[in-house]
């Protein structure tokens, strides 16, 4: 008969052939509520047994409770001497003579040394230490202790490796809607000098492009289009330090020193792990002067009299991060009345269809040509469109960022 006490201690009472009863022998001790990310608030076992118990006890005990997978074994003071795990335990009686072996000797014939942590313990310091084990196929018991190296409760590796995996699907879903509010799905401008969207479609959810339209001097409008190296959490801290600085910056030093200070940063802080292809151009509505930096970026390209062409600056500039000290140099063109200015990232012409093909430049165009009179916004949504169909049931393998200039004067 299984009973619970007024102390919420885990009660077995079965009388034993040739020994005396087993009430208490199994107890479950009072749950301790931790804060902070400590080891403690991951504990899933709470039940002790005490050192001089019969094994032939202890084992008949666990046939009848089937959820206790792990016990401590204390001494009178509650002290943990080391831990039995379930599965060790059958494992030792189900060999031949293994139950005449062991059964009428006590626990500490059985059980292991225990691999203990204070409860208190920073969960990402024990994650630390047991990183070479968390990935064995054998789930791993380790015990807990409160002061005195009193017991304090088990928990396993399965169990912090779902702690770990929370935590990295929370930390993913703040960094993208952090990132989603700096890098907007959509963004629209214009005047009657011009018209300007800008839009992203990331691969993952969080992902490495950045893309800004800032008015920053009267006529004047910064456009950035910047493709992170790598994915996930770590490339959308680079496109929150792009951001950033690119709110706060004062543009009357010019773009050129925005982007000398930028890029030592970017060096500074990720020591070359992480680096930044990106256009960075400064446009003149009145004039429709660009002044461009390409900084090993390349994807960019002038729709004129129904001919896509790619804009070439000639200069030898490297990506962001790579190395502290740059000169990054610029290239200037003009817009014409009814030029369309287009910068993407390679997601977009890169993306493969099931066939292995990529989408590329050439149907790019074509699809520019088609609805180049139907708006920007309309050759944004068809462009992504047309891709999401030329990839049919392929991944979208990259991030896909674009802006879309028109010029009216």
């Amino acid at each position: 008969m299984i009973a619970v006490d007024e102390k919420n201690d885990l009660k077995v009472d079965t009388d034993t052939p040739g020994g005396g009863p087993r009430s208490g022998m199994i107890q479950e001790i009072n749950r301790t509520k931790y804060h902070g990310m400590v080891i403690g608030k991951i504990a899933s076992a709470f039940h002790r047994v005490r050192v001089g118990t019969k094994i032939r006890d202890l084992a008949e005990a666990l046939l009848e409770n089937e959820n206790i997978f792990a016990l401590g074994v204390v001494d009178e003071a509650d002290r943990v001497t080391g831990i039995v795990v379930r599965r060790d335990l059958f494992d030792i009686l189900g060999k031949p003579f293994g139950r005449d072996l062991y059964t009428n000797k006590t626990v500490e014939k059985v059980m292991k040394p225990a691999v203990r942590f204070d409860a208190a313990t920073n969960i990402f310091a024990v994650a630390e230490e047991l990183a070479g084990t968390l990935n064995a196929s054998v789930i791993g018991y380790y015990v807990l202790t409160g002061g005195g190296d009193v017991f304090a409760g088990v928990f396993s590796s399965k169990d912090l490796l779902i702690c770990l995996s929370e935590m990295t699907r929370t930390d993913i879903e703040l960094a993208r809607r952090l990132q989603a509010g700096m890098v907007r799905e959509e963004f629209m401008e214009g005047s009657p000098r011009f018209a300007v969207v800008g839009a992203s479609s990331m691969a993952k959810g969080v992902g490495g492009d950045y893309y800004s339209i800032r008015r920053y001097d009267g006529v004047r409008r910064l456009l950035a289009v910047c493709d992170v190296s790598g994915k996930g959490i770590a490339a959308s801290l680079v496109t929150a330090i792009i951001d950033g600085m690119l709110s706060i910056y004062d543009f009357s030093g010019g773009l050129r020193h925005f982007i000398i200070r930028l890029n030592e940063y970017i060096a500074l802080t990720f020591q070359s792990e992480r680096f930044v292809t990106g256009v960075f151009a400064d446009f003149d509505e009145h004039s429709g002067e660009v002044v461009l930096y390409d900084l090993g970026h390349s994807y960019i390209f002038v729709y004129r009299d129904g001919r896509l062409s790619k804009i070439t600056t000639k200069d030898d500039n490297i990506p962001l991060g790579i190395q502290r000290d740059i000169l990054p140099r610029s290239a200037r063109f003009t817009l014409q009345r009814d030029d369309l200015l287009i910068i993407i990232t390679d997601g977009i012409i890169e993306q493969l269809n099931p066939g292995g093909e990529q989408y590329g430049i050439k149907r790019l165009a074509g699809k520019i040509q088609e609805f180049r009179h139907k708006g920007l916004k309309r050759i944004k949504d068809e462009l992504f469109a047309d891709i999401a169909g030329f990839r049919g049931r392929e991944v979208q393998h990259d991030d896909m960022t674009m802006i879309l200039l028109e010029y009216r004067n």
